[in-house]
């Protein structure tokens, strides 16, 4: 019997040591791949553990963007919607023009040089603006999109120059403004079809 015994313990088997102790869960790794780590993603996608450098918000709402307000307080403003703050009048090409009371400017055909003023903006009573058949150069500033009275934009026989812009293209469609009498004989780009 004894002999059947020990055969069944040398079969069953018979250790003295003890059990080993579970291995511990490993820990969750952090953005670096660090097990146990403290590096985080932050808004701009940035993986690191320091709080200091996190990008933050432009003033456009875009993490890590590069937008700034103008002085206007004008978020990536070019400091043009403040341009007629404190303004009666504005100069243009060397005249006063008062912003209560002009309605019309009829400078055709006047040889007239250099950009149009982007202060031409300030004069919102406008219904007639004439400038054809000067000398005109540069673009057309986007102020003209504030000339919401206008019925007459004739700016054809210069030598005007790039992209129409989005708020002129928009007062042209909303005050029913022929786009003619813009295109001739300027080197404009047509964005507003």
């Amino acid at each position: 019997m004894k002999y059947l015994l020990l055969m069944l313990l040398l079969i069953l088997g018979c250790s003295t040591e003890p059990e080993s102790e579970p291995e511990p869960e490993p820990k969750p790794e952090d953005c670096a791949g660090v097990a146990g780590g403290n590096s985080y993603l932050d808004e701009c996608g940035g993986c690191d553990a320091n709080v200091n450098n996190d990008c933050i918000q432009d003033c456009a709402d875009v993490w890590g963007g590069t937008a700034v307000e103008d002085d206007c307080g004008v978020c990536s403003g070019d400091n043009s919607s403040c341009l007629c703050d404190g303004l009666t009048e504005v100069e243009l090409w060397g005249e006063w023009y008062d912003i209560e009371s002009t309605t019309e400017i009829d400078l055709f055909y006047n040889q007239l040089t250099g950009s149009i003023p982007p202060e031409i903006g300030c004069l919102t009573n406008l219904t007639s603006l004439m400038l054809h058949g000067n000398q005109l150069t540069g673009e057309i500033p986007v102020e003209i999109g504030n000339l919401t009275n206008l019925t007459w934009l004739v700016l054809y026989d210069n030598q005007l120059t790039g992209d129409i812009p989005v708020e002129v293209c928009d007062l042209l469609e909303s005050n029913n403004i022929s786009m003619d009498y813009i295109l001739g004989g300027n080197n404009l780009i047509n964005t507003c079809e």
